[in-house]
């Protein structure tokens, strides 16, 4: 597909100078941008100018059935030479299209018509359209109008569509966009074409015609419930992430990620002091301390000691002995297949024993996580189960039946 453009607003068309001799027969469709026509520099043009090319974009309109395509413009003319004086020339003077008058009014709220051949099109590229000017008044079927007042930003009809204007747009974009913009605009006409019956032909209907019209209703509706699945879709798997957090972070980022667990799982997360790397944590009346770390080798007795330290500081304060748990990324920049070693050394073990610890790794507090969400009604017990582990605690299920390696 050629396309032609008198403007270089896009990347995959062809620049054609408004001046030229250039055959725009050559081209399947042309787009036209008036910021361009109405920057004309220093020289003062004559009427003449533009009539010539005028006439060669009426002719390829009436062979290629094609409409121009343009961006809503801006209140603007251009001043041109005349036999006894200076004067101006319009929109249509320059181009084929109705004596348009534009008004100022920026915004990137664009309201789109429903049941019009670009209804579709707009819906998909909304993010991209933004106007700065109105039509004051309607010059073909509207398209898309102002928020509220309903003032037309577009319009088509047999000889031009005008669209609202558009950002900036990427090239994979740019190619997708121009196909579905020349296809609306060669159908228009046809469009156009089979509404010129009488009014009373559109109470007849000939076989399988309205058969045809319910399945494109219902083709609509099913398209319509898709995209909302979609989204749904969409807003679902983008969790997905924060949970693989669990067996890749370290930090915040890890922090975060067990905290959101916990929250899951129904506990509430208590403020800790100032300056304090602790979390903590209550299920119904039971209280624990929690030490969070992402470590690229096993967990040590440093961070056993951490914990207890944290514990006594609370037992201190406010007179409840906590459970004490540490939650351990081990080997966090090893991939999961590759984790063989031992989480928590023996050493530390036996530390950890003496003292009440309960130590979990995150890939097993995600095991937990999908084992009670396949299971609720063990959710009781498995929490239980967490909160009275002395040492290791063991697994159930191994995480390998949650994770798939793709």
């Amino acid at each position: 597909m050629k396309i032609g453009e008198i403007g270089r607003f896009f990347n995959s068309t062809e620049t054609i100078s408004y001046g030229s001799h250039s055959n725009l027969l050559e081209y399947d469709a042309i787009i036209i941008d008036y910021e361009i026509l109405l920057q004309t520099g220093n020289a003062i043009p004559k009427k003449s100018y533009f009539e010539r090319r005028k006439t060669d974009l009426e002719t390829f309109i009436q062979l290629k059935k094609t409409p121009l395509i343009y961006f809503t413009p801006e209140p603007k003319q251009i001043v041109v030479q005349a036999p006894a004086q200076r004067e101006s020339v319009t929109f249509s003077d320059i181009t084929p299209v109705p004596n348009i008058s534009v008004n100022h009014l920026t915004g990137t709220s664009v309201n789109i018509v429903a049941k019009t051949p670009f209804t579709d099109f707009l819906k998909k590229y909304e993010d991209l359209f933004y106007y700065n000017s109105y039509f004051l008044g309607t010059y073909g079927k509207v398209i898309a109008q102002t928020p509220i007042t309903n003032q037309p930003l577009g319009f088509y009809s047999s000889q031009c569509i005008f669209l609202p204007r558009i950002k900036a747009i990427k090239q994979i974009v740019e190619n997708e966009f121009l196909s579905e913009l020349i296809n609306i605009a060669k159908s228009i006409n046809l469009e156009i074409e089979s509404e010129e019956l009488p009014a009373w032909a559109s109470n007849i209907a000939l076989p399988k015609e309205q058969s045809i019209e319910r399945e494109i209703d219902l083709a609509k509706t099913k398209i319509d419930e898709l995209e909302n699945l979609l989204e749904e879709k969409k807003l679902e798997l983008a969790k997905f992430p924060a949970f693989k957090k669990l067996f890749t972070a370290s930090g915040i980022e890890l922090e975060n990620a067990v905290k959101n667990i916990f929250k899951n799982l129904g506990f509430s997360i208590l403020d800790a002091e100032d300056n304090r790397e602790d979390l903590v944590i209550q299920y119904n009346k039971n209280i624990a301390i929690v030490e969070i770390k992402g470590v690229s080798k096993s967990a040590s007795e440093t961070h056993a000691a951490q914990l207890e330290k944290w514990s006594a500081n609370y037992l201190h304060e406010k007179g409840i002995a906590p459970k004490p748990i540490l939650i351990v990324n081990s080997y966090k920049d090893v991939e999961l297949n590759n984790r063989t070693e031992p989480a928590f050394p023996n050493q530390m073990i036996k530390y950890s024993e003496r003292r009440d610890h309960c130590l979990i790794t995150t890939l097993q507090l995600l095991g937990l996580w999908y084992r009670i969400e396949d299971n609720p009604d063990l959710k009781e017990t498995l929490l239980s189960e967490l909160l009275t582990t002395t040492g290791v605690y063991q697994d159930q299920e191994s995480w390998k039946k949650y994770i798939i390696q793709k």
